[in-house]
């Protein structure tokens, strides 16, 4: 039968000599998933901050619907092309390749139609305003390329012009 030695502090014998290097083993094996978690909770975030971005990009353009329009727009710029350079410069400022975005200015009752908003028989219409951009082009470095995603946001307004009254 095999005696099992205590260890005695006060003494300077060691205890447990079997066990030497375990911790760096142990730490070998656990630093990689750690590390890899990480980097994974910091990519899961990056892509919920991307995600709020397109979201108040697109709420974004879609207000200038219901703003006035006089003084805003250009000689020949219609309020599409208006909304989609706003969205571009939204998501340029906001650190977003807004050049590889693909935005979408739809009739919110009949998706895939798309609508002008200039049109007076578009006045009160539901109008959706999509932007999206693929992941390949704002991804880290370090991550895999998952494939065709798309980040997606979205906005459904009213065509309707605010009045002021004063």
């Amino acid at each position: 039968m095999r005696s099992i030695m205590l260890c005695d502090f006060t003494t300077k014998r060691r205890c447990g000599k079997e066990r030497r290097g375990s911790a760096v083993v142990e730490f070998a094996v656990a630093a990689p998933l750690l590390v890899i978690m990480v980097f994974g909770m910091v990519e899961a975030s990056r892509l919920y901050e991307m995600q709020n971005q397109l979201l108040m990009a697109a709420r974004e353009g879609a207000r200038l619907a219901a703003m006035e329009r006089e003084g805003i727009l250009t000689p020949g710029e219609s309020l599409n092309d208006k909304m989609i350079a706003d969205v571009r410069a939204f998501l340029d400022a906001s650190g977003l390749p807004g050049s590889e975005a693909e935005i979408t200015i739809e009739d919110a009752e009949n998706p895939g139609v798309a609508i002008d908003l200039m049109d007076p028989d578009n006045d009160l219409a539901l109008f959706q305003l999509s932007v999206r951009l693929p992941y390949s082009s704002v991804r880290s470095p370090w991550t895999p390329n998952p494939g065709p995603i798309n980040l997606v946001g979205t906005a459904v307004f009213r065509n309707a012009v605010s009045v002021m009254v004063e």
